[in-house]
């Protein structure tokens, strides 16, 4: 096709070209392959600065829908309550420092105990046939 020549109307439209990310890039593959309407990246990109630069009223042509935006923030806040509820309840149950500490030292005596023969050392679990 690059060899074929020139129409009329193709020698007088002007190229334009921009650099995107590759995540971007395979963002609008992946849409305009899921799209009925828009065939190619030229096309996508050529409805979206029409509709950006010249639309009257940008929300009627963008296809937003403020409902569907209020109820998806709803979702998210009660997910972020969700979240911090889960935070306070896990700082709950986590140990401090100083409880950490202090079991540390009650170990630690326990084992000086042991060691100086001042106690015995606890057994450990035995079922009924006497078995550990």
């Amino acid at each position: 096709m690059a060899d074929e020549p020139e129409t009329e109307d193709e020698s007088k439209k002007k190229m334009v070209g921009t650099r995107v990310s590759e995540e971007r890039f395979d963002r609008w593959t992946e849409a305009i392959e899921e799209s009925n309407e828009i065939t190619s990246k030229a096309q996508a990109i050529r409805i979206g600065v029409e509709q950006l630069l010249f639309s009257d009223d940008s929300e009627a042509n963008t296809g937003v829908d403020s409902e569907q935006i209020l109820s998806r923030l709803d979702e998210i806040e009660q997910d972020i309550a969700e979240v911090r509820g889960d935070v306070i309840t896990t700082r709950k149950e986590i140990p401090s420092v100083d409880d950490i500490a202090e079991e540390v030292i009650w170990k630690r005596e326990d084992l000086a105990d042991i060691e100086l023969g001042r106690s015995e050392p606890e057994t450990p679990y035995e079922d009924e046939s006497g078995q550990y």
